[in-house]
């Protein structure tokens, strides 16, 4: 098989898949652990590795945190626009000079 799979269904495989090899016993699991490398074409230690791993909750969006609230946000922009609205590169320079 060697059509690729999206990231969901992987997941999805990978959720299913490792409930049943968690409980299954040795022989039960060798079968369940060829349908899987079957399916997913990964090795078989990559696929081990996978379903024996307890599951993660979800990690948080990729990117900067969007820590500051308002006035935090309208202050910099008063700054910002007080500098006539110069490049970040320029008012790093000039926010270390005023230090």
């Amino acid at each position: 098989m060697t059509t690729q799979l999206s990231m969901t269904t992987r997941r999805e495989l990978i959720q299913v898949f490792g409930e049943r090899h968690s409980r299954s016993d040795r022989s039960a699991k060798r079968k369940i652990l060829h349908d899987f490398v079957y399916l997913t074409v990964s090795h078989r230690q990559h696929a081990i590795r996978v379903l024996c791993r307890e599951p993660r909750a979800s990690r948080m969006k990729p990117g900067p945190r969007r820590g500051d609230d308002d006035e935090a946000r309208a202050a910099r922009t008063m700054l910002w626009e007080a500098d006539d609205r110069i490049c970040g590169n320029r008012a790093q320079g000039s926010r270390s000079n005023a230090d």
